[in-house]
């Protein structure tokens, strides 16, 4: 195994994490230069791995992508609100943001809940250590507010203050959350009791995780929800869980008020055809908005990039910077949206910040070839031609595909070059 596979298999042996193909050369690189900061070789390093539980952890740390903001997913908070309202006579209702990253998911939950009066307990947990140590600092940049989940934020606003391009929340409200690390890929090894939470979130993790491991997580999470309690994950990773005729994992999905999430049974027996039921409303109701969404989609891209790159041509930053507020999809089209903000950055001369924003466009989605180009683009300008040949070597084999296919959904972001031609401009770039 070459030393990037080992490295791997260390993240996912102590973690679980199974790293993407475009974060795996992310993870690569923060391993060599570590190596290069130690000035050691690379049998050293892994031997420190092993024994250095604090290397292991900065590793460990590198190895997901923190994209987070508050109040995500607005209509499942929508929904948690209508639920907690149900319980406040209930006692104090204990809830578990485990996957909580830099904070803003649970902060998001303490504040709903405070917001309507509810007697509530927040529980807050992460694999990444600098992460929970950014969440008890309090300090939060303006990205993480964002359209979706707008209408809460004077809910947030209520937490704290702003100050320059942050917004800091009060430590007497940081406080009263349970901050704790948190390995979920260790399931036998958590804190609490059967039957103890009555609402879960474990939110945009699963992408890091094997179909096994991701039933194993939601057996561990099920077996410490209450009977009734309610467990959300994210809309995007619903249909990658299947618990089709697994009657092993006390979960049945549910379809409510436009808002998909898990609830443990009542007599600890999950239905065949209840969960048959749910797939085929999925796949009809999916089937019948697809093209009518993707369709609304182009329309709402194509006039937000136009007025984008209009004002880019102008070189008017500031009406460019208020565009990128407006993102206009929420959670859809993700590497469209930071795609736009790499163009931003590329123009501002701010090299670092623009491969950054690429590469999560290219990470969201693998055949998004303008994000690989661009970034491929900045790494020649650096001097880094190796780099920059591998991923143009990439572009250009998804981008072949795309001209052969005839496709155009990615052209209005190319600021009026022709994939053909760039095409030819990636495979002169890399064959060098």
């Amino acid at each position: 195994m070459n030393f990037t596979g080992q490295i791997l298999s260390i993240i996912k042996e102590h973690s679980g994490i199974t790293t993407g193909t475009a974060h795996t050369s992310f993870v690569e690189s923060y391993a060599k230069k570590r190596i290069s900061e130690l000035n050691i070789n690379e049998t050293d390093y892994l031997f420190r791995l092993k024994e250095d539980n604090g290397e292991l952890r900065k590793l460990i740390n590198n190895a997901t992508i923190n994209e987070t903001y508050f109040f995500r997913e607005e209509e499942q908070f929508n929904y948690l609100s209508r639920i907690l309202l149900h319980k406040k006579n209930e006692g104090c209702v204990k809830i578990w943001s485990a996957a909580c990253s830099t904070g803003q998911e649970p902060l998001s939950i303490y504040a709903l809940c405070k917001n309507l009066g509810i007697n509530a307990k927040v529980y807050a947990s992460d694999i990444d250590t600098a992460a929970l140590e950014k969440f008890k600092e309090g300090k939060f940049s303006l990205n993480s507010f964002r359209n979706d989940g707008s209408k809460y934020k004077k809910m947030l606003e209520q937490l704290g203050n702003y100050d320059g391009d942050s917004f800091y929340v009060k430590k007497e409200h940081i406080k009263q959350i349970d901050i704790f690390v948190n390995n979920l890929a260790r399931t036998k090894e958590h804190r609490f009791t059967s039957d103890f939470f009555d609402i879960i979130f474990i939110r945009n993790v699963f992408i890091y995780f094997t179909p096994e491991l991701r039933l194993e997580i939601l057996s561990n999470m099920a077996s410490m929800l209450k009977p009734g309690g309610i467990l959300f994950i994210s809309i995007n990773e619903i249909p990658s869980v299947n618990l089709f005729n697994n009657n092993k994992i006390e979960l049945k999905k549910v379809h409510e008020d436009n808002v998909y999430f898990f609830k443990k049974t009542e007599d600890k027996v999950i239905k065949a055809e209840d969960d048959l039921n749910f797939k085929l409303n999925q796949l009809y109701e999916k089937e019948k908005s697809r093209q009518a969404e993707e369709s609304s989609y182009e329309k709402i891209l194509e006039s937000y990039s136009r007025r984008f790159f209009k004002s880019l041509a102008k070189s008017d930053y500031k009406d460019c910077q208020e565009i990128l507020k407006e993102w206009p999809l929420g959670l859809r089209k993700r590497e469209f949206y930071f795609y736009f903000q790499g163009i931003f950055y590329r123009n501002g001369k701010n090299c670092s910040l623009a491969k950054n924003c690429f590469y999560k466009a290219s990470v969201l989605n693998e055949n998004f070839w303008p994000a690989l180009y661009q970034q491929g683009l900045l790494e020649d300008s650096e001097g880094k031609k190796e780099e920059a040949c591998r991923i143009l070597k990439k572009c250009s084999i998804i981008l072949n595909k795309y001209v052969e296919d005839r496709n155009i959904c990615y052209n209005l972001v190319m600021e009026d070059l022709a994939p053909q031609d760039i095409l030819k401009n990636c495979l002169l770039l890399s064959s060098r």
